[in-house]
Formats: C-alpha cells, sequence, structure tokens
C-alpha cells in the first residue's frame, strides 16, 4: 500500500533506492505515535486553510531576512509571499528583506520534487550567490492590487525559511 502511494504521489521519483527508502519512511511515520498531526490539526482548517493566517503577523517581524519558496506546480501559489512582499516594502520594514522563489518542475513537495534546485533556492535565501533554476519572484509577477489578497483570508501555507 505504502509503494503505491509512492508510486501516485510522488512519480518523479524513479531512482529504486530512493522509493524504498520514501516507502519505508512514510510506512514508520505512520506506524508511529502521531506528532505533527496534533500540530496540524491545531492550525489549519479542514480545508487546510490557516486558523490564524501570519501574512498580517509577518511584517512586523524584526529578522533580517525572510524567504517563501513554492513550487512551480504546487496547488498553492506564490500570491501569499508576493502579498507579504508588498507589505513590508509598504510599512518600510528597512529591517526585513522579503524574497519569494519558486522552483521549476515542483509541486508541494518541492524538496522532492527538485530537489537540485530547491537546494539551489535555499542557498539563495541564505544570502548566496543567485543560481540558475530557482526563480526569484516580484509583486508584478501576479499584478494583483497590493491589498487584495492581504485583506482576504491567506489560503496558503507556504515553506518559510527565517534567517
Amino acid at each position: 500500500y505504502v509503494e503505491q502511494y509512492i508510486d501516485k504521489r510522488l512519480p518523479v521519483v524513479q531512482d529504486a533506492a530512493e522509493k524504498e527508502a520514501l516507502t519505508d519512511y512514510l510506512y514508520y511515520n505512520i506506524c508511529a505515535k502521531p506528532s505533527g498531526e496534533y500540530a496540524l490539526n491545531r492550525l489549519l482548517t479542514p480545508q487546510a486553510y490557516a486558523k490564524e493566517p501570519m501574512v498580517h503577523r509577518i511584517p512586523s517581524l524584526q529578522v533580517k531576512n525572510i524567504s517563501f519558496l513554492y513550487g512551480a506546480v504546487d496547488w498553492m501559489d506564490a500570491k501569499g509571499g508576493l502579498q507579504v512582499q508588498k507589505m513590508v516594502e509598504a510599512k518600510n520594514n528597512k529591517t526585513s528583506a522579503v524574497e519569494v522563489y519558486q522552483i521549476p518542475e515542483a509541486g508541494h513537495l518541492l524538496m522532492v520534487d527538485n530537489w537540485f534546485d530547491f537546494e539551489r533556492a535555499m542557498v539563495m535565501a541564505a544570502g548566496g550567490k543567485a543560481q540558475a533554476g530557482p526563480k526569484k519572484l516580484s509583486p508584478s509577477f501576479y499584478n494583483a492590487p497590493a491589498a487584495d489578497y492581504a485583506s482576504s483570508v491567506a489560503k496558503s501555507s507556504p515553506q518559510v525559511v527565517v534567517s
């Protein structure tokens, strides 16, 4: 059953040893005492919407860099991260810089779907040299009005890297 799930959910994984490792990992996580599931139930509604979206709290963070990473074919898009970027710029927050990266050929599990470009984006998010592969997005990517997205319920839960 677990092998079939890996085949259907992660078709990009073709290497037999990698499939076996993922199968074992998932199997033992399923068999173990629940932990992360409790956190998800506290943080998300049944439709995977945040119970207390962070979109309005992030611009007040006093950290140097905030990076959002999204898969190019993820079920959630980069609008949430780009909206936070606009909000930080509008607040004239000189402490924080927000960057939004899109990982090509990756869905929600970017580190599995395209680990190579995910690693490149992580290096860039940590202040490393820009590299081919990950696309650094700007607010004009969607041409969305500045306040529209933040005023609605944040429907995306991006992977956030704070440094």
